[in-house]
């Protein structure tokens, strides 16, 4: 059997060419699907760019507590390395200098009473130490 032409019996999928000018617009004129579009306002989006970068560049009060907490588990892991320093009957220049730095990059004042008195203890502590080592050494 020898088949010489197709035949589509149905018009499904069939459109209208669109051809000529304007026959874009005709076409989409003519769609069902096309609703009007609302003018666009183009400061509005630029203001809550703007707004968002602002709010990136504060630093709230969660990130600073938290920052703070991170520095102060820091220094307390510095003073735990300097205690098996002391067991071990020596002590690492680099440790001490370690634990000298992380005094300078402590928060000061995180908004958190109870933390800041927290970092506060730790702090005198690891300072108290800094000065006994210093003290044996001379």
């Amino acid at each position: 059997m020898r088949v010489e032409r197709t035949r589509s019996s149905s018009s499904v999928g069939r459109r209208k060419s669109v051809t000529g000018p304007g026959g874009f617009e005709q076409a989409l004129s003519q769609s069902e699907d096309t609703q009007a579009a609302a003018p666009v306002s183009g400061s509005a989006p630029v203001q809550s760019v703007d707004a968002v970068l602002a709010l990136q560049g504060v630093d709230d009060a969660t990130q600073g507590r938290a920052r703070a907490a991170r520095e102060g588990r820091r220094l307390i892991d510095a003073l735990d390395r300097l205690k098996l320093d002391l067991l071990d009957g020596q002590v690492d220049r680099a440790h001490m200098d370690r634990l000298a730095n992380l005094l300078t990059t402590l928060p000061r004042d995180t908004g958190d009473a109870t933390l800041d008195a927290i970092l506060q203890g730790v702090e005198t502590r690891a300072r108290v130490e800094l000065a006994k080592l210093r003290r044996t050494s001379l």
